[in-house]
């Protein structure tokens, strides 16, 4: 018979089987990527244009802050509404948790 079909496999050299052929560089978090990447487009940037787009940014992630704060509020007062209720918010599922809100709602009407 002929040679298998992985015969470029046989002629890989010892030394470098089991290893990662390119070595892999330790990941950094997303976010600092992030802030690389933003640093190096405001660095090409003229002044004026930089100063506009810093503020952008600025607006955007208070923006985002806010958005967050507000959901947080949401599942506070959506926790609390529920141990008033008297269930243990632990022992339910979403869907539960979900229809006994919209009957708490639907009650108030």
């Amino acid at each position: 018979m002929g040679a298998p079909c992985c015969s470029s496999y046989t002629s890989f050299p010892n030394s470098l089987l089991g290893r990662a052929l390119v070595e892999e560089k330790p990941q950094l978090p997303f976010v600092v990527l992030q802030e690389r990447e933003e640093e190096a487009r405001l660095a090409t940037m003229p002044a004026w244009r930089r100063d506009i787009f810093r503020k952008k940014m600025e607006e955007e992630r208070k923006e985002e802050e806010k958005l967050k704060r507000e959901e947080e509020e949401k599942e506070k007062e959506q926790s609390e509404k529920l141990r008033t209720l008297g269930y243990d918010e632990a022992k339910l599922a979403p869907w539960q948790r979900q229809i006994i809100l919209k009957k708490g709602d639907i009650s108030k009407y």
